[in-house]
């Protein structure tokens, strides 16, 4: 957990057109969904159209708990601009995500798992 958003931390050194805090934000929003669904992977058999409900029902959840503030609003259209995937940071964002998911396959080899 939080590998997205340490990747997205090395930013400017890379982009600086790119609002690195934003990306931060967005990736650590993306594991607050999965804090309660789970990091669904494809291995899991669970339909795309499904594992985005879930986690959206989740970011609700969280959302709700939070009432109407600021911080509900940004935390939903930054999850929002995640999952439509337009943006530039929020391509960086999917992208640290697949690296993520690189990196999570070397640890649970060296692992021996």
């Amino acid at each position: 957990m939080y590998r997205m958003s340490m990747c997205c931390m090395l930013l400017d050194d890379v982009n600086e057109s790119v609002n690195r805090f934003k990306c931060i934000k967005m990736a650590i929003v993306h594991d607050l969904a999965e804090s309660l669904v789970g990091d669904i992977t494809p291995h899991d058999g669970v339909a795309e159209e499904d594992k985005h409900r879930m986690e959206k029902e989740a970011l609700g959840e969280i959302c709700k708990t939070l009432g109407n503030t600021p911080s509900a609003l940004e935390i939903r259209e930054l999850w929002n601009e995640y999952e439509a995937g337009f943006t530039e940071e929020a391509k960086i964002v999917k992208v640290s995500g697949i690296f993520k998911s690189s990196t999570e396959r070397f640890s649970y080899f060296f692992q021996g798992f």
